[in-house]
């Protein structure tokens, strides 16, 4: 919880118009699920953040941040898929 208070203090100190919340809500999602998440459901925490994250860069004209953000979704988007076929084969057998 220290880094979400972290987070949020810093974000509402230097928040400046509603796409600020982009960030926050990025690096609070982000926080939460390393500390509170496993498998697929990590993943897909990991996929909202970085969805968040990947709309911010937009907004702010970061290209290499869109590319960056881009490549992990894709790669979240991988392993979700991955993990979602191995669980049903493990089902299977």
């Amino acid at each position: 919880m220290l880094f979400v208070s972290l987070s949020l203090l810093v974000g509402f100190y230097l928040f400046d118009s509603y796409w600020d919340l982009l960030p926050i809500t990025g690096s609070i999602v982000g926080t939460l699920t390393v500390f509170l998440l496993t498998g697929i459901r990590m993943r897909i925490g990991f996929l909202i953040g970085a969805c968040c994250w990947l709309a911010n860069n937009i907004v702010i004209g970061s290209i290499g941040g869109v590319m960056l953000e881009s490549i992990l979704i894709f790669v979240n988007l991988s392993t979700i898929y991955r993990l979602h076929r191995q669980a049903k084969v493990a089902a299977f057998i």
